[in-house]
């Protein structure tokens, strides 16, 4: 073996030493820096769940395994109305028993409504899907029901910056805990001087993704309604799991989650687009009602009977408002 060789050899041998070393300290120490669907930061499921039922996206970061044949299937048939949302979406009935509702009530034209709510979602997914996915489906009608997530503790960069790292050329090698090290070393140097937030989509951010929702919407002759979210928090009765991974400072859910849901009214006076206030109707119903009988103990998911009262509140805001009545028209 010629002494360049034998050189060469040693230092591969070295830099693999050295590498396994570091690899070693890291894994040794706790290190990890990722973004896949097992550190969403939401209310429920819980991460186990979630590494379960979901899949990595290089767009949205992670859909349902379902999702691309849920594309397909919708796409053979436009929908009249295409709910978007979060778990409160995905996971619950409202969808279905709106459609069942505005067919009782108005029998001379049956609608095709679909969801297509994906758990732990912010805006910023919301508005890459409508952009990529929602767009091609035509639905004539999509509500937009965000708000939850948004302004849950994230992953110490906001959601519009993850795309990035999802799409690091280190991609290949996440696996390895120094792979991720180099990937938030790249991150921290191309974010230097930003101001950190605490949550996962800041309050501006959020109010330019649901602009950005609609101004898709509107551009491809859909109509966009937004939908505030509605809870059955109580100041002094919060829950107390949110302390966990959700917020550091229990105390600040009432009014950080108010102060979103006012952001979605502020963008829909704005950009004079449709609004189904949810989180005012259901404000106005008997606090203990709330608790007992129309929310889960986590205040944010609904139980049956609350997402067959959410859907009598959606079809009521439908009947109201001339733009959506047009739901019925041929």
């Amino acid at each position: 073996m010629s002494s360049f060789a034998r050189n060469s050899l040693l230092a591969a041998i070295a830099l693999v030493v050295a590498i396994g070393a570091m690899e070693g300290v890291l894994r040794a120490i706790g290190f990890s820096f990722s973004f896949a669907p097992e550190r969403v930061e939401f209310g429920w499921p819980n991460p186990t769940y979630l590494t379960e039922r979901f899949e990595r996206d290089p767009d949205l970061f992670w859909v349902t395994k379902q999702y691309r044949a849920r594309l397909d299937e919708l796409a053979e048939h436009a929908p009249d109305v295409l709910f978007i949302g979060d778990s409160t979406t995905e996971m619950g009935h409202y969808a279905e028993d709106f459609v069942r509702r505005a067919d009782l009530r108005h029998p001379e034209r049956t609608i095709r409504g679909d969801k297509l709510g994906v758990s732990g979602w912010s805006s910023y997914q919301g508005a890459v899907q409508m952009e990529r996915d929602v767009i091609a489906l035509r639905p004539r009608f999509v509500t937009v029901y965000f708000g939850w997530n948004d302004h849950w503790i994230g992953f110490a960069v906001e959601d519009k910056d993850i795309h990035e790292i999802s799409r690091s050329p280190l991609e290949p090698i996440r696996w390895l805990r120094l792979g991720q090290l180099l990937t938030k070393a790249h991150y921290a140097w191309r974010t230097r001087g930003r101001t950190l937030v605490e949550q996962r989509v800041a309050p501006e951010d959020f109010a330019d993704n649901l602009r950005q929702i609609i101004r898709l919407a509107r551009s491809n002759g859909i109509v966009p309604v937004l939908l505030t979210a509605p809870t059955s928090h109580r100041v002094g009765s919060e829950p107390r799991y949110l302390e966990q991974r959700w917020l550091r400072d229990l105390s600040q859910l009432v009014p950080l989650h108010q102060r979103y849901v006012e952001l979605v009214r502020d963008v829909a006076r704005e950009q004079n687009a449709p609004l189904c206030d949810l989180a005012r109707d259901f404000a106005a119903l008997p606090a203990q009602t709330l608790s007992d009988e129309y929310f889960m103990s986590d205040g944010i998911h609904l139980q049956p009977s609350g997402d067959d009262r959410l859907a009598e509140f959606l079809l009521e805001c439908f009947e109201r408002q001339a733009e959506l009545r047009a739901l019925w028209n041929p």
